[in-house]
């Protein structure tokens, strides 16, 4: 519980920087702060929803795959594809990750 308050002088110019890199990160003034004075790092993932539907798409791919498989309707099923999906998506994923807001310039 954040039950604890602080006030600190901060130039115009310095407060409009602060309030750009908080909307940049899409974290309250506040918790930017926080996490910056705390060494924390600032993730900003604009790209979460999207890859969390191409996985929900693949799963249900797989389930259908595994579905006919155990009906014996295929027996040989190639995964390569999905395979390279899931790649671009983790390299998408871990390049977002890696591109942290800087608290420093």
């Amino acid at each position: 519980m954040k039950d604890k308050r602080i006030q600190i002088r901060i130039t115009e110019k310095d407060l409009l920087k602060i309030d750009r890199k908080a909307d940049k990160a899409k974290l309250t003034r506040t918790d930017f702060l926080i996490k910056s004075a705390l060494n924390k790092p600032i993730v900003n993932l604009e790209c979460g929803q999207e890859i969390a539907r191409q996985l929900c798409k693949i799963g249900s791919n797989i389930n259908q795959l595994t579905a006919l498989s155990h009906m014996g309707k295929i027996q040989i099923v190639y995964l390569d594809e999905y395979q390279k999906e899931v790649s671009k998506l983790w390299q998408l994923l871990s390049s977002s990750i890696s591109q942290t807001v800087p608290t420093q310039e």
